[in-house]
């Protein structure tokens, strides 16, 4: 049988946290494993991640995890970065790229029939080109015939869509290349234009995630509905109820500049029932007695494992998920990002966090962050109050 691997990483330079934000309600590395852990005869699934986040949602899916190392997830260089594969024991090696939202598992099988049937050394996905193509100097590469303004009679080429390959595990840890170049090394196999759709780009990311809205169906819900089911807000502290400065005093004593209008929001959504949780791995005397004037339910201070103290106030609240929004700013905020109802970010938050926040806020952690967020929450409860 054929080894399937899907492998990922949280890291992305020209499409930020790509994997893992959210894609029409879901994200990508959830909706490849949804897709092709379904039973089949084609292949063994198996999926190589480093990151914990990405580990976890693997877990939920059967497939073989391979837990990949920080250097392969960092690296540039091919054998580096497939270094897993010495951890799979099959000796054909289908690489699926859960960036192409649009592959279906109907056409993985008939790629691993088609290679079985013809006893394939290696295949590739790509796509039918109908166009005009030229080296940079001019001279046409298929576009032989001047007089023809046509482009659906030009002889048409095959682009790597970068789907999937299929390809000898041995030959590749001993060469660190998929196939030879030469014919039939690889095979050619064809899939439609949308699922040769990859993405590689925020343009890519946004113009795939429509797409997929619209081919689907799918009906996203507004952002005031979500915001409208709130009970729960729980808050970073440094960067989000402070503008994430560090002063002190003359004494030396640590300060931290809090905001009196955030204040003020906290104390007007509590009018309306909506609890509030302090979740932060400070531990200090200031963010105590900030916490207690400003009367917030749940303070949780020093903490590693945001989304346990998260699972233990929806069992002891009695809430769901999805009643709860979360203000965060940094990479420590993204896990518990996943868990909630509507995640937050400040305006002034590292990029990964503001790409996978549901809300970014106007203003600056410590400059009116939260009160924007309450207001918000203010507006649309008394809508449907």
């Amino acid at each position: 049988m054929i080894a399937a691997v899907i492998h990922a990483r949280v890291g992305s330079e020209r499409c930020k946290n790509k994997m893992l934000r959210g894609f029409a309600g879901t994200n990508l590395v959830t909706l490849a494993l949804n897709k092709f852990s379904k039973p089949t005869n084609a292949f063994k699934l198996y999926f190589a991640a480093y990151e914990p986040e990405l580990i976890e949602i693997g877990q939920k899916y059967d497939c073989t995890i391979i837990k990949r190392d920080k250097e392969s997830v960092e690296s540039e260089r091919i054998e580096v970065i497939m270094d897993y594969m010495k951890h799979i024991p099959e000796k054909t090696v289908m690489f699926i790229n859960a960036c192409h939202s649009f592959l279906t598992m109907e056409t993985l099988e008939r790629a691993v029939e088609e290679f079985e049937r013809t006893k394939a050394v290696s295949m590739t996905s790509v796509v039918k080109t109908h166009t005009w193509y030229y080296f940079l100097d001019g001279k046409p590469i298929n576009f032989l015939d001047p007089t023809n303004p046509n482009t659906k009679t030009t002889e048409p080429l095959y682009e790597v869509a970068h789907a999937f390959h299929i390809f000898d595990r041995e030959r590749f840890i001993k060469h660190h290349y998929y196939w030879a170049h030469k014919k039939d090394d690889p095979l050619l196999f064809e899939i439609s234009e949308k699922e040769a759709i990859d993405i590689d780009t925020e343009l890519d990311f946004a113009k795939a995630e429509s797409f997929y809205i619209r081919e689907n169906g799918i009906q996203k819900e507004p952002l005031q509905e979500k915001f409208a089911r709130i009970k729960m807000l729980a808050l970073d502290v440094d960067g989000v109820l402070t503008d994430a400065g560090m002063y002190y005093s003359e004494n030396g004593d640590e300060l931290k500049k809090f905001n009196t209008r955030d204040g003020m929001g906290l104390k007007m959504i509590r009018q309306i029932g909506i609890k509030q949780a302090i979740i932060t791995g400070e531990n200090t005397q200031i963010v105590k007695d900030r916490a207690r004037k400003l009367k917030i339910d749940e303070v949780h201070l020093g903490i590693d494992n945001k989304i346990a103290v998260l699972e233990s106030l929806l069992s002891k609240y009695s809430l769901a998920p999805d009643e709860v929004a979360y203000i965060g700013d940094d990479i420590n905020d993204l896990a518990i990002f996943d868990k909630v109802g509507i995640a937050c970010s400040v305006s002034d938050a590292l990029d990964d966090v503001k790409q996978k926040a549901d809300y970014v806020t106007k203003a600056k952690g410590g400059e009116g962050a939260v009160r924007e967020v309450c207001e918000i929450l203010l507006k649309y409860h008394n809508q449907t109050g």
